[in-house]
C-alpha cells in the first residue's frame, strides 16, 4: 500500500466559552494560565489528532491583538498515516475562540525551537556560577534537565554536574535559604504543560564550591 504525505492542511473550530475572563483581570496569572488551558483545548480539537499535547511554551500576544501561538503535536487520524506523529502550528483568536491549525514545516525539530533558554544563576563567590538546562533533543513535557557548577563560566572552568528526570518544563531556578541555615540553597521549578500544571521543586547545595548534591528532603513532587 502506498502512503500518501499529509498535505499542510488548514481547519478552524469554534467553540462558545462559558465564561469571559474580565479585560481588568488579564493581565493576572490566573488569567493567563486559564487562556493558556482553553487555547490548548481549542487547538487540540481543531488539529483532529490523537493523543494531543502541547510543545513548549504558547506565545501571548496583547489584549489588542487578542491571539495565542502554540505548537501542538499528536498522532494522525488518517488510516493510511499509520499514527504518524505530526506537529501542528495553532492560531487562537480568544475574542471569537476560533481556532485554526497548520502543519508544522518550519523546524525539523520543533520541540528545540521551543525549550527554554538556559538559565545562569551567579554565585556570592564570583566568578562561580551555577546554569541549569532543559536538554536538547527531548520532548518539551518529560525528559531530563542539567545542574552545572562553574568555578568560572566565562573560562569553562567547570566544576561538577548533574543531570536528572523531568516531568514538565523548565521555569525558574534562582538561589533561596529553603532550610533556613543561613545558607542560599539552588531551587529550581519545574512545570507540566497543559491543563493541571503540576509543580515539582528540586533543591541543591553547592558543597565547598566544588560538588552539587540533590537535596530530597527539601524537595517537592506533585
Amino acid at each position: 500500500m502506498t502512503l500518501h504525505p499529509l498535505r499542510p492542511t488548514l481547519a478552524c473550530f469554534s467553540v462558545v466559552a462559558a465564561l469571559a475572563v474580565h479585560t481588568a483581570d488579564a493581565s493576572s496569572p490566573a488569567a493567563w494560565q486559564q487562556q493558556e488551558d482553553k487555547a490548548l483545548r481549542l487547538c487540540a480539537q481543531a488539529s483532529g489528532l490523537g493523543q494531543t499535547e502541547q510543545v513548549g511554551m504558547p506565545m501571548q500576544f496583547d489584549d489588542q491583538s487578542g491571539q495565542t501561538a502554540l505548537l501542538i503535536r499528536g498522532r494522525a487520524p488518517q488510516a493510511h498515516m499509520q499514527g504518524a506523529a505530526l506537529t501542528m502550528l495553532c492560531l487562537v483568536d480568544r475574542r471569537s475562540n476560533r481556532a485554526s491549525v497548520v502543519e508544522w514545516t518550519g523546524s525539523a525539530s520543533p520541540t528545540d525551537a521551543a525549550a527554554p533558554a538556559p538559565i545562569v544563576v551567579p554565585l556570592s563567590k564570583a566568578p562561580a556560577a551555577l546554569v541549569v538546562a532543559q536538554e536538547a533533543g527531548e520532548p518539551a513535557s518529560i525528559g531530563t534537565y542539567s545542574v552545572r557548577l562553574y568555578r568560572d563560566l566565562s573560562v569553562g572552568d567547570y566544576a561538577d554536574g548533574l543531570i536528572r528526570s523531568r516531568n514538565g518544563e523548565l521555569r525558574q531556578a534562582k538561589l533561596e535559604d529553603v532550610d533556613g541555615d543561613g545558607q542560599p540553597e539552588l531551587a529550581v521549578t519545574l512545570v507540566t504543560t497543559g491543563s493541571g500544571n503540576y509543580v515539582t521543586r528540586d533543591v541543591y547545595k553547592v558543597r565547598d564550591g566544588q560538588r552539587l548534591e540533590w537535596m530530597p528532603a527539601l524537595s517537592k513532587s506533585p
